[in-house]
């Protein structure tokens, strides 16, 4: 077997940007916007921040509990 059966794994690298950008983009970049008046580039920003947030911690409880 190569490698003595270890493996690496990069998804709790995944789970944490998917966390943090889905933060960073609902606290910095939504507010941005709705402090600028841009109500389109607001919705999508909210949407796509939501999006991470929510992959990030389904990925995350998926690998708690199956992986």
């Amino acid at each position: 077997m190569l490698g003595g059966g270890y493996s690496i794994s990069y998804l709790n690298y995944g789970i944490f940007l998917w966390l943090f950008s889905g933060l960073f983009i609902l606290v910095f970049d939504a507010k941005g916007h709705h402090s600028a008046a841009r109500n389109k580039e607001q919705k999508v920003s909210r949407f796509l921040g939501w999006f991470n947030l929510t992959a990030g911690v389904v990925v995350f409880l998926v690998k708690w509990l199956f992986l």
